[in-house]
């Protein structure tokens, strides 16, 4: 290229005249003004290939984008691999797993557009930390909530674990160590869940308010007062005092109750007072009006409740006596009236920490530091305190007073001579309650009342346990007598007599055993009687012998004949002369006033009843003067009349209305019996056929 108007004599910084800048080609005399054109076509040309690279990666980076989404939505929620199916504490490792994919997917998805701009680069990335930071939002608030849900069900599950077993264990220091247990994962579930004081409190309220609830019910419907007022004790100051002021009500009632339903003082009161029940009824109320008063109410007084509830924390979480410890801290501690009582230190105890509660400069001197009164959250801290110098001497499960004031003087507890510190602790040993008057009235009422209860379901159980008896007796003694064994029966119903346990039994049974005499006696007799084949043998044998041999005979049978055999015996001895041959000598005057058939019948019941008292041995004259004028006297009432004759075919009413008229007074009962009256005024009953037989008589 040919620099025109170049003279290297020219000064090098003038050209045409002008001064020219020697850093310039101009000052050379050189003409730019083409290149300076072709690299602003350059330049614009690069300005559109920019332009177009820009527009084609913001289309890529949208679609760079909308790949990121679609798979952060399947890696999310993918119904079957998605992340956020997973549950409870498994959906703690969402957000990691979640960040990892992300940023493989990121990485992926660069490689894929190969982006030509940093700003589409910046683009993306913007785009996608967005879709990031949305995301990685829901992923911790969901694995919050699941991380909650988690601690809670588990919370849950084990407080339902350890709530069914306070209902099955019937100890009271183990349900008492169950509902620390539950408080204490209430606690521990709360700081996992980041809860401040007042929601773990209120969740431990919640928790004492359901417990309480179910634990003095059951105590009320078990009638068990001793752990009402221990569940009253341990949930004062834990659950609502509207839920346990119905159950203190429910439990000065059941105290009252106690004293008036005692059924063992009442069995003794009804032995003596059976048959007066109002009478009982004073006593059994008097009784229990002088023991109620003489033992007091249930529970006990205390001066200081909050140090009582100190006391009852250490019992149980310590086994420490709740009455020893008590009275200890309210003799060292003035009544537990200490000027920091409201931070729960009752005791007055010091710390080197400085709590703000500055302990007064004459008390420092001498104290190691000791310059501040300590704070405590909770009574339940302040006895955990006190706990560690009492347990490591060795007190627990020692309920001596003198025995555990010793062992605090072994162990220099006390600087105290130990006679005075005993007499310190027993001067504050919690109080016996009394029964007011009004209560002491409300005890008479109960047990006047409930005696007359007693007493009336006691005769009803009575009654209806002596009837079951009757109705096992009768039916023992029915079948003896249908099986002949008249000993068993008669024994049974004498034993049975002997062992009734109340006079209404006694009665029945003696009843029962006249009835059953009266069934066995008729029994005894019907199986002693002659059956017809019987008395046909027998009087076949009577033709060829003596009334005696016939006699002999029967009773070897183990018979008794009726008076009617004996009679036709006798008529068939008179056949055949055996009767002739009696000897009447000496009593035959004793028959000469009758007449006819009815000195005949005589002669015929002589020689009967003559021969059975030969039967049983010698019959001496006088005792056959004896037979014969009863005989006779029998018979005299039958002469009186004339031509009576009782035949087969006498109807009895006719037979009757004679034997009237005759002076023989006859009853007919219209059931095939009648009921005739001797001479001597005794009646007896006997079917129509004994009395035709009997009295087949004629008179002349």
């Amino acid at each position: 290229m040919k620099l025109q108007s170049y003279n290297p004599n020219e000064k090098l910084n003038t050209i045409n005249a002008q001064v020219a800048n020697t850093g310039s080609a101009e000052a050379y005399g050189a003409d730019t003004s083409g290149n300076s054109a072709l690299q602003n076509a350059l330049n614009r040309a690069a300005d559109t290939w920019l332009a177009i690279d820009k527009q084609n990666d913001q289309v890529k980076a949208i679609q760079a984008n909308n790949d990121i989404i679609r798979y952060s939505n399947d890696l999310l929620h993918n119904t079957e691999t998605g992340l956020m199916n997973q549950k409870g504490m498994n959906a703690q490792t969402i957000l990691p797993s979640y960040t990892d994919a992300m940023e493989k997917k990121r990485q992926e998805v660069l490689a894929q557009y190969n982006f030509k701009t940093r700003d589409s680069i910046n683009a993306f990335g913007k785009m996608v930390d967005n879709t990031l930071t949305d995301n990685i939002d829901m992923i911790d608030r969901y694995q919050r909530s699941q991380y909650e849900d988690s601690i809670q069900t588990a919370n849950n599950n084990t407080l339902e674990l350890l709530s069914n077993n306070l209902q099955l264990v019937d100890n009271f220091d183990s349900q008492q160590k169950t509902l620390d247990l539950m408080g204490s994962h209430i606690e521990a579930a709360g700081k996992m869940l980041g809860q401040d004081d007042a929601q773990i409190q209120a969740a431990k309220g919640k928790l004492y308010n359901s417990q309480a609830e179910a634990l003095l019910n059951q105590s009320q419907m078990e009638n068990n007062l001793d752990k009402m007022n221990k569940f009253l004790q341990y949930f004062t100051g834990k659950a609502d005092e509207g839920i346990l002021a119905k159950y203190r009500n429910a439990s000065k009632k059941m105290n009252e109750a106690k004293w008036g339903n005692d059924t063992k003082q009442f069995e003794y009161i009804y032995t003596m007072n059976r048959d007066n029940p109002e009478q009982g009824a004073k006593l059994a109320g008097e009784a229990a009006r002088a023991r109620a008063a003489e033992q007091g109410s249930s529970g006990v007084s205390v001066d200081n409740p909050k140090l009582w509830n100190v006391a009852q924390i250490l019992q149980r979480k310590y086994n420490i006596d709740a009455n020893l410890v008590y009275a200890q801290m309210m003799h060292e501690t003035g009544g537990g009236n200490s000027v920091v009582a409201q931070y729960h230190n009752y005791g007055g105890l010091k710390t080197t920490v400085d709590t703000g509660l500055d302990v007064p400069p004459e008390e420092r001197a001498g104290s190691g530091g000791l310059n501040w009164f300590a704070k405590f959250d909770s009574d339940e801290a302040y006895a955990d305190e006190i706990a560690k110098t009492l347990v490591a001497d060795g007190v627990p499960g020692v309920h001596d007073l003198h025995q555990y004031a010793q062992i605090l003087k072994n162990n220099d507890y006390y600087t105290d001579l130990l006679p005075n510190y005993e007499e310190g602790m027993r001067n504050n040993l919690p109080k016996k309650k009394a029964f007011t008057e009004d209560e002491l009235n409300n005890v008479y009422k109960d047990a006047y009342n409930n005696y007359l209860s007693f007493a009336s379901q006691k005769r009803q159980m009575e009654g209806v346990a002596a009837q079951a008896r009757i109705n096992t007796l009768k039916a023992a003694v029915n079948d003896a007598i249908m099986k002949g064994d008249y000993a068993t029966a008669t024994s049974l119903i004498s034993s049975a007599e002997a062992a009734a346990q109340t006079p209404e039994e006694k009665a029945i049974i003696s009843a029962m055993n006249v009835s059953a005499n009266a069934a066995l006696q008729k029994q005894v007799a019907e199986a002693q009687k002659l059956t017809p084949m019987e008395e046909y043998s027998l009087k076949k044998y009577a033709r060829d012998h003596s009334m005696a041999e016939v006699l002999n005979k029967v009773n070897d049978m183990g018979k008794t004949p009726s008076e009617s055999f004996m009679v036709q015996i006798a008529e068939i001895q008179d056949k055949r002369g055996t009767i002739a041959s009696t000897d009447y000598s000496g009593v035959g005057g004793a028959f000469s006033g009758l007449k006819g058939a009815a000195r005949d019948g005589a002669k015929y019941e002589y020689a009967i009843r003559l021969a059975k008292a030969q039967q049983e041995g010698y019959v001496s004259d006088y005792q056959k003067q004896e037979i014969a004028n009863d005989v006779a006297v029998e018979h005299s009432a039958k002469v009186s009349g004339s031509g009576i004759f009782f035949n087969d075919d006498v109807p009895v009413s006719a037979a009757v209305s004679r034997a009237n008229n005759w002076n023989q007074v006859i009853t007919d009962n219209g059931d095939g019996t009648v009921v005739g009256v001797h001479p001597d005024g005794s009646t007896e009953v006997m079917t129509v056929s004994e009395y035709k037989d009997r009295y087949n008589r004629t008179s002349g």
